[in-house]
Order: structure tokens, then sequence, then C-alpha cells
């Protein structure tokens, strides 16, 4: 199965909870139907669209609690870029699990995942989960306290229900490894669009902004490339992509590669700029970065730490 498409959904820096993030596995959380709205963990069908999801629910999700949490979950999935995601979800799943009960509770997008959720649950007597035809449905039961949703289409528990239980795992069962009459064509991987972090806009009023490029393997391998990164509307930094070695090619698309060719252009040196990766590791939040950038690195401004730390949650 493919990794790192476990997404969840945090107030950044809050104590005694999940840091969110893209993870490998569900981080585990307590079930039920008293638990606060956050953390939300979602389970997707893929790593491309967990990094999609998260890239747009996460920043909404940490400033609506921080704002308001009584009126969280009304602004959360009211938001156009909910909507996008849902919208999204729909075309890609028929069915969205929710495990209220289990092992890993959260939402899912692979039925068989859900099941097996709940039967792990140590506790026998918690074991309960929902499918529901639409992503928005999921998300709503998922953040409420109703116990009886109107709209799911099953529900799975096994130790209330072990017929339908039953009847519900041979059908997922079936559905997984019964082979297709005739062969399908090559699936085209669904493209997301990707968010951007800030608006980029060009320095110039009067000269429109660059436009993106992407290089083929004989490029990036062979010659070297510009790219342009915009930091904040005043300021434009032009970093040089050297042809990378076999041993860097593997850093090359992470945010510590990027943030180290930065900091090498504004005239860093190489124990300054490792200090400066050690405190994006170290610290849980933007906010406390930001501190500590400020009071050690005086003569930069703090676009600069933003664009670093942007980087390493983006890439």
């Amino acid at each position: 199965m493919e990794g790192n498409r476990c997404v969840c959904l945090n107030v950044i820096g809050r104590e005694g909870s999940q840091k969110p993030g893209i993870y490998e596995t569900m981080r585990f959380m307590k079930g039920g139907y008293k638990q606060p709205p956050l953390p939300l963990n979602i389970q997707c069908h893929s790593r491309s669209f967990a990094k999609y999801l998260y890239g747009l629910l996460q920043p909404l999700a940490n400033r609506y609690y921080r704002e308001s949490p009584d009126s969280f979950v009304d602004k959360f999935i009211s938001s156009e870029e909910f909507q996008e995601v849902a919208t999204a979800a729909n075309e890609q799943v028929d069915l969205v699990w929710v495990v209220k009960y289990g092992k890993f509770v959260g939402i899912f997008f692979e039925g068989l995942d859900a099941i097996s959720s709940v039967d792990e649950a140590q506790e026998s007597k918690w074991q309960q989960a929902f499918a529901f035809r639409t992503f928005k449905e999921a998300v709503v039961f998922q953040l409420g306290s109703i116990k009886n949703p109107d709209h799911h289409v099953w529900e799975y528990n096994p130790r209330e229900q072990p017929n339908a239980a039953d009847e519900i795992r041979q059908l997922l069962n079936v559905a997984e490894v019964e082979p297709p009459s005739t062969p399908p064509a090559p699936a085209t991987p669904p493209r997301f669009p990707r968010p951007m972090l800030r608006s980029l806009r060009s320095p110039n009023p009067d000269t429109p902004p660059p436009t993106p490029s992407r290089r083929n393997r004989s490029q990036a391998e062979g010659t070297s490339v510009g790219t342009s990164f915009v930091a904040s509307p005043q300021i434009t930094v032009h970093v040089n992509q050297d042809p990378l070695s076999a041993g860097r090619r593997s850093l090359f698309h992470t945010g510590a590669y990027w943030s180290c060719r930065i900091l090498r252009n504004l005239q860093f040196d190489e124990r300054s700029a490792g200090k400066v990766e050690d405190a994006i590791r170290k610290f849980n939040s933007k906010e406390e970065f930001l501190q500590w950038f400020n009071t050690k690195c005086t003569v930069i401004s703090e676009d600069w730490a933003e664009l670093l730390w942007d980087l390493h949650s983006e890439l």
C-alpha cells in the first residue's frame, strides 16, 4: 500500500495532542462521541491526494479552531477550500467510511482498512463504523456528536449486528479481490491543484510574474537551470540549480535542500545554515520558529523565515 497517505489535521502547537502532518500510519486518538472536533484523522487513497487535502485544509483547521472553537465545524465545512476537496474526493471514491470506535478512529477512503480498524480494537464492546456516500457527510458526522446519522449507507457493528457485519466484510473482500471481466485501460493518475502558500505577485507592478516551467529529466541532471522563489510581494530570490550527484538526488524534492540553497545565497555559512535547519526541526509551530529567528538573525527579515518554514511543510 502506498505510504504517507494518512493526514492529521489539528491546531499547531497544541499541548498533549497529535502534531498535524502526513504520516505512514493513522495517529492514535480516543474514539467516541464526546471528543473535540480536532484532531481529525483522514486516511486517503493515495499520497498525492493526502498532500493536496492537507495543503488546503490544515491552514483552515488551525485558523478557524483558534478563532472560535464553538463555530469551528460550520466555518470549516462551509469554506471554499473544503468544498473543493469534497468534490475531488467524491470523484475518486464511492463510499467514505467513518470509524467512531476502533483501533484508529477517523475517516477512511478504503472500506477494508476501516473495518480492519474496528475488528482490531482492543475493547470489543467499542466497535462501530459508518459508510457515507459523500466526503462532507462523513466529515460532519466525525466532527459532531450525533450517534445515529440519517444518511449513512452501512453501519458496521460486529458486536451488536454480527450477521450484517459478516455480509459487509464479504462484500468488501469480494470487491477487493475479484478481477474485472475486461482488463481496464491504464488509469491516468489524478492531478490535483497544488495549494499555494501565498499569492505570487510581481515586485514590479508593470512586470507580469514569471511563468512556472517544468524541467525534463535530462535538464535536471545535465544542465543548470534557474528557478525563482517569491518570499513576499517585494522580494524575489534566484536559486541556481546545479546538477545533482547521485548521493544528493534523493534530497532534491525536500524542503531542507531548497532552504539550504536559499541560505547559501543569503551568505549564510555552513554552520549558521545548520543552526537554522536544526531550529526548523526543533520547533512545533511557525510562531515559535519566527520568534527564535528574529532574535538570532536580526539582519534578515522575517519574510525569509516564513519562506524557509513553509518550504519544509510544503515539499
